[in-house]
C-alpha cells in the first residue's frame, strides 16, 4: 500500500525534526560532559598547584626552622611562623578540593600527618635552642642522625606520588574528553547530514507537489474559464430563448385575445335575444359558448400578464384610494360565485384605510385570491378578508374554511402552471398562474405574500403593500358581512 505525497511529506518533516531533536539533546548532553570534565581538570591543575605549593611551604618552614636553630638570630622566627600558617591553609584547602574522592582523602591524610611530624619536629628544635642553647641542638640531631632530613625526604616523596597520580589522572580525563568529543562531533555530523538529506528529500517533495499544484491550479483556472464562456454561452441562450418565448406568447394571447373578444361580445348579444327569442336547445348552446369563451379569456389574460411581468414590460400607476372601495368592486364579481355554493363572504376592512398602489393591479390580487379561496372552499364555508395597517405598511389578508394546502406544497404552489389539487368539484380548473401572477404583482409593489394553511381547516393568504393617508377605524357598520344573497349583513 503506497502512501501519499502528502503523508510522505508529514512524515520526512517529523523525522528531521526528531533528529534535530535528539542532535539538540546530544550536544546538551556533550557539552554537560565537557564543562564537568573542564571542572575535574581545573580542580586536578588546582591540586596539583596546591600540592606544590605545599612543598614549598614546608621547605620554608624546615629553612626558617634551622637558621634559627643554627644563628639564635630572632628574624628567623617571623618567616617560621607564616610558613607554618600557609602549610595549614594549604592542608585545609586540599581537604577541600579532595572532599569527593575517598582515594585522594586518604592519600592527603598521609601528607597531613607527616606535615605534622615534620612541623612538630621543628617546633621542639627552635624551643631546644631557644631554652638550652645551640650545644642541646646538635646534641639532639647527632642523636637522631639527620633528624627531620628524613620525615622531610618522606614528606617530598608522598607529595611527589601524589602530584603523579594526578597528573595521570587529568591525563586519563583529557584522553578520554578528547575521544568523546571526537565521537560527539562524528555523531553530530552524521545527525545533521540525515536531517539535512531528509529535509532536502521533503524540500524536493514539496517542491514537486506545489508544481503540481500549480498545474492543477492553472488547469482548474482554464477550466473555469471555460466554464465561465460555455455558462455565459448558455445563458445568453437561455435569456433569448426565455425572451423569445416571452415574446411569442405575449403575441399570441394579444392576437387570440381579439377573437375571444369577438366571440364572448357575440355570444353575450346572443344571450339578450335582442334580435329574437332562442329556443331552449340554442339558448343552453349559447350559454355553453359564453361561459367557455369567458374561461378562455381568463386563461389568455393570466398568459398575457405573465408574460409581460418576465418581459419587466408590465407598469404600476400607484395611487391612493381606499382599500375597503376597491374590494367592494371585487366582492360584486366573487359574489355570483360565492352565491352557487353557499359561502358567507365577509369583509373587516376598515372605509377609510388608504393603500398606495396601482388599482387595477390591486384588485386583480384580491380577485385571484378570492377567486381560489371560492374555489377550494366546500359549500356553506366562510371566506373573509382583513387589513391592518402597521407603520408604512398595510397588511390584508384573504381566509378561508377550505380543504387546505399540504405543507410540503406550500412553497410550489407560487411557481407558474402548478396546481395543488381539485376543487370542491373534484375537477382541476385554471392554468396554475393566479398564485405566481400575484406573487409577481405584490413583489412589483414591494411587498411579500405568505401562506399559513392545515389541511382540512383552510387557508390564509396574506400580502402587504405600501400605505398612505391616515388608517382609521370606520363608523359602526363599516365591517361589512355579505350573505349567499349579496346583502349586506
Amino acid at each position: 500500500m503506497g502512501i501519499s505525497a502528502e503523508k510522505a511529506i508529514r512524515l520526512g518533516f517529523g523525522l528531521a525534526l526528531l533528529i534535530l531533536c535528539a542532535i539538540g539533546i546530544f550536544a546538551y548532553w556533550s557539552q554537560g560532559r565537557f564543562v564537568e570534565t573542564s571542572h575535574l581538570a581545573t580542580d586536578t591543575h588546582e591540586l596539583i598547584e596546591k600540592l606544590g605549593d605545599l612543598t614549598t611551604e614546608v621547605t620554608d618552614v624546615e629553612s626558617a626552622s634551622r637558621g634559627y636553630t643554627l644563628g639564635g638570630l630572632e628574624f628567623y622566627l617571623d618567616p617560621y611562623y607564616n610558613a607554618v600558617h600557609e602549610v595549614g591553609r594549604t592542608l585545609r584547602e586540599l581537604k577541600s578540593l579532595t572532599a569527593d574522592d575517598p582515594r585522594q582523602q586518604r592519600r592527603l591524610f598521609d601528607i597531613e600527618r607527616l606535615a605534622s611530624e615534620q612541623l612538630a619536629y621543628h617546633r621542639r628544635m627552635i624551643e631546644l635552642r631557644r631554652d638550652k642553647g645551640f650545644g642541646a641542638v646538635a646534641d639532639t640531631f647527632q642523636s637522631q642522625k639527620g633528624g627531620g632530613h628524613e620525615l622531610m625526604d618522606r614528606l617530598r616523596a608522598m607529595i611527589g606520588v601524589m602530584e603523579t597520580e594526578e597528573k595521570q589522572i587529568l591525563n586519563q580525563q583529557t584522553n578520554g574528553a578528547r575521544a568523546r568529543s571526537r565521537k560527539s562531533m562524528q555523531s553530530l555530523l552524521a545527525g545533521m547530514l540525515m536531517a539535512f538529506a531528509i529535509l532536502f528529500l521533503v524540500y524536493y517533495q514539496l517542491n514537486r507537489e506545489i508544481s503540481k499544484r500549480k498545474e492543477a491550479e492553472q488547469e482548474l483556472r482554464d477550466f473555469n474559464a471555460d466554464l465561465e464562456q460555455l455558462v455565459t454561452e448558455r445563458t445568453a441562450e437561455a435569456e433569448r430563448a426565455n425572451r423569445l418565448k416571452t415574446e411569442f406568447l405575449a403575441r399570441m394571447s394579444h392576437e387570440l385575445r381579439t377573437p375571444m373578444n369577438a366571440i364572448v361580445g357575440f355570444s353575450d348579444l346572443l344571450a339578450e335575444e335582442s334580435e329574437g327569442p332562442l329556443d331552449d336547445t340554442y339558448k343552453d348552446y349559447v350559454e355553453r359558448i359564453r361561459r367557455g369563451g369567458h374561461h378562455l379569456l381568463d386563461l389568455i389574460n393570466d398568459v398575457l400578464d405573465l408574460s409581460k411581468i418576465e418581459a419587466g414590460r408590465i407598469e404600476l400607476h400607484p395611487e391612493e384610494f381606499p382599500a375597503a372601495e376597491a374590494l367592494d368592486e371585487v366582492l360584486s364579481v366573487i359574489r355570483p360565485l360565492a352565491e352557487a355554493k353557499q359561502i358567507h363572504t365577509e369583509s373587516l376592512v376598515p372605509t377609510r384605510l388608504l393603500v398606495y398602489a396601482d388599482r387595477i393591479r390591486f384588485k386583480q390580487i384580491l380577485y385571484n385570491l378570492l377567486s381560489n379561496a371560492v374555489k377550494f372552499t366546500p359549500e356553506d364555508g366562510r371566506v373573509s378578508v382583513e387589513a391592518l395597517r402597521n407603520g408604512d405598511e398595510l397588511s390584508i389578508a384573504v381566509t378561508d374554511t377550505g380543504i387546505g394546502i399540504p405543507p410540503e406544497e406550500r412553497e410550489s404552489i407560487f411557481e407558474e402552471f402548478h396546481q395543488v389539487g381539485t376543487t370542491t368539484r373534484g375537477v382541476k380548473e385554471g392554468t396554475g398562474l393566479g398564485l405566481a401572477i400575484t406573487r409577481h404583482l405584490v413583489e412589483l409593489h414591494g411587498g411579500k405574500i405568505a401562506l399559513e394553511s392545515e389541511p382540512g381547516k383552510g387557508s390564509r393568504f396574506s400580502f402587504t403593500l405600501p400605505a398612505n393617508g391616515i388608517a382609521t377605524e370606520g363608523p359602526p357598520g363599516s365591517v361589512r358581512t355579505l350573505d349567499a344573497t349579496g346583502a349586506a349583513a
